[in-house]
């Protein structure tokens, strides 16, 4: 069993080169969730770990949140999935039941080389009648585990805890099994083995192969520590067995075996190779030693009822410097702590390397105002790290910094940064007992908030003949401002005119005639503030013949309980300014021009109207005005004056129309539509011929 640790990296190439390909997608699961949710969110996130893993596809991610996740029965894994936590083992446990339901955890059977992936889960408590308690994975499929704790797994056949996967970083605690109380053919990186148990053959691990492990307190029949396993870098302490109480059988590389207990063999039996290994009889093979390891705390006891010190190296240490460079793990190059193995030219022997560090994160980025509130801060992790501290400040040095929080990702949200602060964030990578140095710092801010809408915006009624002036009140946090118009109160449609960093802007396409609605809105970083309310604004109306007249305004209204089918026309702005604020009329704009006084050759045009149709009728002949007022009409005065003929140069007629059905009078003074009107006859107006004359005003809108 000669095989060292390729098996980790070529597993993730795989899943990495598979996944990059693949849109993947994340489900949630709460223990405030409920199954019947769709799992795409927190907010509707899952109650059980099955119910997402039956909605996922291949390579998504199921994500679970803090507490015990207690099973009802095993979870079969068909397809290449993640499993993660929010926080991390201590955090997130899987519960597998066992003592109710008689059943493992995880049975992985995907028939594929693309890994099922474990990561900062504790997982326990399973039961198996065969092998692999908590997971088991079937020889067509592949596993990679990270950062997992399994502990009172129990099967009664081999791997208490885990058959056949790959494990980095894990806690292996107080399992059970026949042969390999924790793992049985599995490839082991940079874990802990402790207190675990074998009926028979390799109470903490059998037929696998070990790297940068802790293997200590474990017991079984033969081989308190391992059966038939390779060790590359390891430390072997506190075991007990009948025969070999730390190692049986395998091959020991730069690995120390000591304090272990047994019948016969204390620390290592029948193994094939021992080369640059430390144990307390001198094994066969080359450059091994016997003298104590000078172990920080070498601890008590043996088997499940040792008590574990500290194997870490002191100064003076026989196997420090000693082992053989050929034999450490290439592709894997860091200790049981995740610091930097080889140090000092010359490898030691054991889990750890003395005086060695943890290489802090690199290529730290943070945002920079990309988003509300919130500075989003990713890195490189170096690859031993199991969790992450983030520290910030407001000045670019970490003496001032505070530890905002530790994470297992390689990502964090600073939320609630406050918007025009720079601030400084740090990494630090945790691994054990062991955290790096701080990381390159990196800066970034949030986004500021949208700015408010304006507000007091006015624009100018008829003061320039040449353009529309807009003014209105700063809004706080803006940049710039942008002014939109439309010629009715709908700002949905209204088009951008403009864009200014001022308080001011002149509307120079702004055509004579028309009444403009204007909006503003506030511009900076993070956005658009909602429209501003409106104000109307017009050019100045070019002089007719007689400078004194003024625009009378015609509305329609099509259909309105207060006036139905019928036109209005009026001379006074407040009562244009009040129906363009009522739904059911539409301004059409300006009809023709005429006096408010009395001048030289005009007559009164009088306004009336009957309640009980809900009609304005418009009149010149005073008799008519005094006679219907003698009728249900109401008369309502002299609205303007306008010529009785042509005599006066500039003017234009007034035609009248009839509706004898609806009895609804009806003014143009635009030729076309008089004709059009004319030729239908199905529109039931007759024509009663010139009812006035008046100055021409071009007619803005859509004749009715």
């Amino acid at each position: 069993m000669k095989l060292k640790a390729t098996v980790a990296s070529t597993l993730l190439f795989l899943f990495i080169t598979c996944s990059s390909n693949t849109l993947a997608d994340t489900w949630y699961v709460s223990l405030t969730g409920n199954d019947t949710n769709d799992g795409t969110s927190w907010e509707t996130a899952k109650a059980s770990i099955q119910a997402a893993l039956d909605l996922a596809s291949v390579y998504d991610t199921i994500l679970l949140t803090n507490g015990e996740y207690v099973l009802e029965g095993p979870i079969v894994v068909t397809k290449p999935v993640i499993f993660t936590s929010v926080k991390g083992d201590p955090y997130t446990r899987v519960n597998g039941n066992g003592d109710v339901t008689f059943n493992r955890c995880f049975y992985v059977d995907t028939d594929t080389e693309d890994p099922v992936i474990f990561d900062g889960l504790t997982i326990g408590k399973g039961y198996t009648s065969g092998d692999g308690a908590a997971i088991y994975v079937s020889p067509t499929s592949k596993a990679l585990i990270y950062s997992c704790t399994f502990a009172y797994n129990i099967a009664e056949g081999n791997g208490g805890a885990v058959v056949n996967a790959y494990l980095r970083n894990c806690l292996l605690l107080d399992n059970l099994a026949e042969n390999g109380g924790a793992v049985f053919s599995c490839t082991v990186d940079n874990s802990s083995i402790y207190g675990n148990e074998a009926f028979s053959n390799g109470g903490g691990a059998c037929l696998s192969t070990l790297n940068s492990c802790k293997i200590g307190g474990n017991e079984g029949s033969t081989g308190g520590g391992t059966f038939n396993c390779d060790l590359y870098n390891c430390t072997v302490v506190r075991n007990s067995a009948n025969g070999g109480g730390g190692a049986y059988f395998g091959n020991i590389y730069n690995s120390i075996l000591y304090y272990n207990e047994a019948n016969f063999d204390k620390d290592i039996s029948e193994t094939d190779e021992i080369y640059n290994s430390c144990s307390s009889k001198v094994p066969p093979g080359k450059n091994n030693i016997t003298d104590d390891p000078l172990f920080v705390n070498s601890g008590t006891n043996s088997g499940t009822e040792a008590t574990l010190g500290y194997y870490y190296l002191t100064p003076g240490s026989p196997c420090i410097d000693t082992g053989n460079n050929s034999y450490a793990p290439t592709n894997f190059p860091w200790d049981s702590l995740g610091n930097m193995r080889i140090w000092n030219g010359t490898v030691d022997m054991g889990a750890y390397e003395y005086d060695s560090s943890i290489p802090p994160p690199e290529n730290v980025i943070a945002t920079a105002g990309e988003h509300l509130y919130k500075v989003i801060i990713t890195w490189d992790p170096p690859p031993t790290a199991t969790k992450h501290e983030i520290w910030f400040s407001t000045t670019d040095d970490f003496n001032d910094a505070t530890k905002l929080d530790v994470v297992k990702s390689t990502s964090y949200e600073h939320t609630n940064a406050i918007p025009g602060i720079v601030y400084y964030y740090w990494i630090r990578a945790e691994h054990s007992f062991a955290t790096s140095d701080f990381s390159i710092s990196a800066s970034g801010y949030s986004k500021p908030e949208p700015p408010s809408a304006p507000t007091n915006i006015s624009a100018s009624d008829g003061s320039y003949d040449n353009k529309v002036r807009i003014t209105w009140n700063a809004a706080t946090g803006a940049n710039s401002y942008q002014v939109w118009r439309y010629t009715a109160d709908n700002s949905a449609v209204a088009t951008k005119i403009g864009e200014t960093s001022s308080l001011i802007f002149d509307d120079t396409s702004a055509i004579t005639g028309i009444i403009y609605f204007y909006w503003t809105k506030a511009v900076n970083s993070s956005g658009t503030s909602p429209f501003s309310p409106y104000d109307t604004g017009y050019l100045k109306t070019p002089l007719t013949p007689d400078a004194n007249s003024v625009p009378v305004f015609r509305f329609y209204s099509y259909g309105a309980p207060e006036s139905t089918y019928t036109h209005l026309w009026t001379i006074n702005e407040t009562e244009r300014d009040v129906l363009m604020t009522w739904p059911s009329w539409t301004y059409e704009g300006l009809a023709w021009r005429a006096h408010t006084n009395e001048k030289d050759g005009t007559t009164p045009l009088y306004r009336l109207y009957e309640p009980n149709i809900r009609r304005h009728l418009y009149t010149v002949n005073t008799t008519e005005y005094i006679a219907l007022q003698a009728t249900s009409w109401q008369g309502e005065d002299v609205q303007y004056y306008v010529y009785p003929d042509a005599s006066v140069i500039g003017t234009i007629p007034a035609y009248r129309f009839y509706h004898s059905e609806n009895q609804n009078h009806h003014f143009t003074v635009d030729e076309n539509e008089k004709d059009t009107i004319i030729a239908t006859h199905d529109w039931g107006y007759t024509y009663e011929g010139i009812a006035c004359y008046v100055f021409e005003q071009p007619m803005v809108g859509q004749p009715r």
